[in-house]
């Protein structure tokens, strides 16, 4: 799947120019590269799947084709606002997506299968958020 990403830098949604320029990147070569990482560590077959720190949603999209289900969050709210976007346009209706810290998830106990987080946990307080991955992550998900 290709997506035009210049149709999502609008005046509707702006970006700043570190945005755009990341979002560009993250999806010119398409997702291949994300379903393949996904495939080599059987990130497959899940029923509810956590997006922490979705940004752009490049993983949430890959992590969508091989689970049932995947919750989106970023505390990002324009970034959140253009994954919307872009799944409403290319028709992907097992993502929902939400603004939200890692420090303090708006989601009941054990109420995930899988709890995947790429390159953010690091600016967060990594202890709150690892305390809320395992009070929110299903024990043997």
């Amino acid at each position: 799947m290709q997506i035009n990403i210049e149709d999502y830098i609008s005046e509707s949604l702006p970006l700043g120019d570190n945005d755009a320029a990341f979002l560009q990147r993250i999806y010119a070569d398409g997702f291949d590269k994300y379903k393949r990482r996904i495939e080599r560590y059987e990130f497959v077959g899940f029923e509810n799947v956590l997006d922490a720190g979705c940004g752009f949603g490049q993983w949430s999209i890959s992590l969508a084709e091989y689970n049932e289900k995947v919750t989106a969050i970023d505390i990002n709210k324009r970034r959140i606002e253009v994954l919307s976007e872009i799944l409403a346009r290319i028709g992907i209706s097992n993502i929902q997506c939400q603004v939200s810290s890692l420090e303090k998830l708006p989601f009941e106990d054990d109420t995930f299968s899988l709890i995947f987080c790429y390159g953010v946990i690091f600016l967060t307080d990594w202890k709150k958020t690892l305390r809320e991955f395992a009070r929110t992550l299903k024990s043997k998900g």
